[in-house]
């Protein structure tokens, strides 16, 4: 073990290489944590450039009685009712 636990804002170069040596799991903890926020520019154009597209944006309102959705729900195609017929066993 070397002297005294340097200080990060002294020597930040050396207070690393110490961390990786004397506490690996706190070291690779503080590194990993810090490509966290690189993800965020780095990973979207990887995965546009792979095919992924972005999901479609939740809808935040209910459909409302003029939409073709209301429409096909309750029987319409083309507006023209077409009879719901029920098969029974």
């Amino acid at each position: 073990m070397s002297g005294a636990t340097p200080r990060f804002w002294a020597g930040p170069l050396r207070y690393w290489r110490w961390a990786a040596r004397e506490r690996p799991g706190m070291f690779w903890a503080c590194v990993l944590g810090g490509l966290g926020p690189a993800t965020l520019v780095v990973v979207p154009p990887i995965r546009h450039r792979l095919g992924d597209p972005d999901a479609a944006p939740i809808p935040l309102t209910y459909p409302s009685t003029l939409s073709p959705l209301f429409f096909l729900l309750l029987g319409y195609v083309e507006g023209v009712k077409r009879r719901l017929t029920c098969v029974c066993v």
